[in-house]
């Protein structure tokens, strides 16, 4: 009996003590479509779940052939590319913890500390609001495999999605019977006056227009509700 409670007790500490095995096929393909080039070598770096890192080589990205790597993270629904780095010098830890990620998470996936500033008026990639809204939100566009889905903020019962592949954009959605709603979609970004024209409350826009200071520009392509 005592025999049994310890390998017992040593079994559930090796479960406990393993990292989640990442599914490399799945971190793969997802990493393949964001460079959508027949010849692109893509291989994963590292992994310290949610999150992965995926190498590159020759990959198609905003018009013409690099080497760099891509930043995923697993959401209930699956990986999707949430940032990408030209390497050199790839991701630093600064960049890292743009998107919230803690230091000991970012030391894992970089090998120890990778050091680097952010970029001048780098926004703040971090997501922001309930981890259930986020992960319906995001999984509104996954047949928009060839785009980077930085952050989904959250205030009130309004959000913003930034994207970008090629170009890059904003996607304003607001809650409808439960349901999260696309009301305008497009390239470039909203200022404040443009996001109350969309229907977004004052007080709404005010804080998207602080999280994402930009503009004034055009209005982007309004989306169809679904």
């Amino acid at each position: 009996m005592f025999l049994f409670a310890v390998i017992s007790f040593l079994s559930i500490t090796q479960a406990t003590a393993s990292p989640p095995a990442v599914d490399r096929s799945s971190v793969l393909s997802t990493a393949r479509a964001f460079v959508p080039n027949s010849e692109a070598k893509v291989s994963v770096e590292t992994q310290e779940d949610p999150y992965a890192i995926v190498e590159y080589r020759a990959g198609n990205i905003e018009g013409r052939l690099s080497d760099g790597q891509i930043l995923l993270q697993r959401f209930a629904f699956g990986w999707q590319v949430i940032d990408a780095a030209s390497d050199p010098p790839g991701f630093t830890s600064a960049a890292l913890h743009n998107h919230g990620i803690s230091a000991p998470v970012a030391r894992a996936l970089l090998h120890g500390v990778v050091a680097g500033a952010l970029p001048p008026g780098r926004w703040n990639d971090a997501d922001h609001g309930s981890s259930e809204d986020i992960t319906a939100i995001r999984e509104t566009v996954l047949s928009e495999t060839g785009e980077a889905i930085s952050s989904v903020k959250i205030y009130e019962e309004y959000a913003v999605l930034t994207w970008f592949s090629r170009s890059g954009g904003e996607r304003v959605f607001a809650k409808r019977d439960g349901r999260w709603v696309a009301i305008v979609g497009g390239g470039g970004c909203l200022d404040k006056a443009g996001f109350i024209h969309y229907g977004v409350s004052s007080q709404a826009a005010a804080q998207f227009s602080l999280w994402f200071p930009c503009g004034p520009f055009p209005a982007t392509t309004p989306a169809t509700a679904k």
